[in-house]
């Protein structure tokens, strides 16, 4: 008995699916909602052996793939939850994301085992954090990206680990995970051997020597392992002692969480009573005596109002010239009065989550967006049509349409060769991309005395809007701020407004808060998010939560946002890890697959 289940384990080692699943198991369990984020770092330990391993047969990486949709059926089962046509989009996506965990298999044994310059090999310990990046590049660049659930976001709590994400992006997070993951897999043998109890060759033979060989791999990799979390924790701490007393007086903030369910098929009333609470929720905030606020920042979608406008960038010369000074009112008299009425009622400014509708000269058509949008409540407002390309620092509403929109969510692709009672062309929400960020401007009315101060630069703060799931897009979010910095027009912090009530307070909520820490880190800029159904939240440029809702709570959450003055590495140098571990990936493979062809080491016969 006992050597049957001897002989069962060996076999389960020496096998690809067991491993590989093991790995997978550990990964799910450091993921919310269990959240043991230790164990993230061991899930490549797991994977080692198989890497290491000279022949691995084509019929493995089929197995590896199975493991891939298997860890991403569990990860996203939370995409099912919006209607019940959406089962079908999740057995597709976690299909296609599955290709990742072998393409991560295939880069890192390649890069590994080719030999260069003679019989020289490039360690395991640099090939498998190489190929982790290239193949994380694909799969948030692919099919429109996908960044949620990242080996990364099980660190998201430990903020002292993932300061390095400032340097290459999150994914050079994940990328020391799995090296330091390699360095334990180092520990474990290849192959285990059913006839000993000894640690074999990688020719399956016994070997007298096999065990002081591992014991110098684990202490040298225990060594390793030491002094990579020294240098994590040494970063971190050069990084906070670079941060400055903020320069303005901090922003005061209102952000609207509210706690209800969306549905696809939701009928109107639905939206009205959402509109209800949260325009309650806006009354309450404004009249705090506690908090005198400066902005108040509500959930994507929540606001039943729409906002008619022209889009200046298609409009001729002389159409120009005859609204330049028009007033918003008299281009759209009855449109945009609602909005309009309600934030002067509401007498704070507000960011509103909208739909807008703008209508195109050149077109002769309205083209629909989900929009953030700003309005002031000055007195002296004037709206005018082309505010929102205006460079003044006195502008009185601008308006961000979302860039980067959910595939059958938001837009079919080829929605035009559907019929037209396809019945996903009649629940999808219709949207168009928009074209470029917008920088807000918000006004701190309140000096450090508490009094009200006369205008200057440190009464203003600028800030750059994204919408839901962009927040998952690091590249979106570091070219946004780029291109607004270089229209003079620098963000000093982020927004994000959001509707997370279609996953029904799954763990997606917790990865959607994990790519906002992230999105602080990388930019160093202080983020808010403002969530229906999630959590409303602001961040440092640290990743430290400043103020965040209460699980399935209504309730609105106040903070206090200033400047963060350090710079950002990953701004200036983007995905260059990417783009490099991509060549050197590239490079190998098509040495291996010219130079090596006849000798595969990967698909023998």
């Amino acid at each position: 008995m006992q050597k049957s289940k001897k002989v069962t384990f060996v076999s389960y080692y020496n096998g690809v699916f067991g491993l590989t699943l093991t790995g997978v198991a550990l990964y799910l369990l450091a993921l919310p909602p269990t959240s043991v984020w230790w164990l993230g770092w061991l899930v490549a330990a797991c994977w080692t052996p198989i890497l290491r391993r000279e022949t691995l047969p084509s019929r493995a990486y089929r197995k590896i793939w199975l493991a891939g949709v298997i860890f991403w059926a569990v990860a996203v089962h939370w995409v099912c939850y919006a209607h019940w046509a959406t089962c079908f989009g999740w057995v597709a996506m976690c299909c296609y994301l599955g290709i990742y965990f072998p393409l991560f298999f295939l880069f890192a044994r390649i890069v590994h085992l080719t030999p260069i310059f003679g019989n020289i090999r490039i360690p395991l310990w640099f090939a498998a954090p190489v190929a982790w990046l290239a193949a994380m590049y694909l799969q948030k660049t692919l099919m429109g990206g996908f960044g949620f659930a990242l080996l990364e976001h099980t660190l998201v709590r430990q903020t002292s680990l993932i300061q390095l994400a400032d340097i290459g992006g999150e994914s050079l997070v994940g990328a020391v995970m799995i090296f330091v993951g390699v360095l334990f897999g180092y520990c474990l043998p290849m192959n285990l051997s059913t006839n000993t109890d000894k640690t074999t060759t990688r020719d399956n033979k016994p070997d007298s020597s096999a065990r002081k060989r591992l014991l110098q791999q684990t202490t040298a990799s225990i060594t390793a392992v030491a002094l990579t979390f020294l240098m994590l924790i040494s970063y971190a701490k050069f990084r906070e002692s670079q941060l400055l007393p903020p320069p303005k007086t901090p922003l005061a903030v209102a952000l609207l969480q509210g706690n209800f369910k969306a549905s696809l098929s939701a009928p109107p009333e639905w939206y009205d009573k959402v509109f209800e609470n949260y325009t309650r929720m806006a009354f309450e905030s404004a009249r705090n005596q506690e908090h005198d606020i400066d902005v108040i920042i509500w959930p994507e979608s929540t606001c039943n109002y729409p906002w008619y406008d022209i889009d200046h960038s298609e409009l001729s010369a002389g159409t120009a010239r005859a609204l330049a000074e028009r007033n918003i009112k008299q281009i759209f008299p009855d449109e945009n009065n609602d909005i309009i009425e309600l934030t002067q009622s509401i007498a704070k400014p507000c960011i509103y989550g909208t739909t807008s509708y703008v209508f195109s000269e050149k077109n002769d058509h309205y083209y629909q967006y989900n929009s953030a949008l700003l309005i002031e409540i000055e007195k002296e407002t004037n709206y005018n049509f082309n505010n929102n390309s205006d460079q003044n620092a006195q502008k009185r509403f601008s308006r961000y349409d979302k860039m980067l929109l959910v595939m059958f969510g938001e837009y079919i692709p080829f929605a035009a060769r559907l019929p037209e009672n396809f019945f996903l062309k009649t629940l999808c929400q219709k949207a168009n991309f928009g074209k470029k960020p917008v920088c807000f401007v918000l006004q701190n009315k309140k000096d450090h005395d508490g009094g009200r101060a006369n205008r200057s630069d440190k009464d203003f703060y600028l800030a750059s809007a994204n919408i839901c799931f962009e927040s998952s897009s690091s590249s979106l979010i570091r070219q946004q701020l780029l291109t607004l910095k270089a229209q003079g027009e620098e963000p000093d912090f982020l927004i994000n407004l959001s509707n997370d009530g279609w996953f029904r307070h799954s763990p997606q909520i917790d990865l959607h808060l994990a790519t906002h820490l992230f999105r602080a880190i990388e930019n160093r800029k202080p983020y808010l998010a403002a969530t229906n159904g999630g959590f409303s939240v602001g961040i440092d440029g640290s990743g430290r939560i400043l103020a965040i809702g209460q699980r399935e709570k209504n309730q609105v959450v106040y903070v206090d946002v200033t400047a963060d003055n350090r710079c950002s590495t990953y701004h200036f140098m983007g995905d260059s890890f990417h783009f490099t571990s991509l060549g050197v990936v590239f490079v190998m493979c098509i040495y291996y697959f010219l130079l090596l062809k006849k000798n595969s080491l990967f698909f023998p016969k």
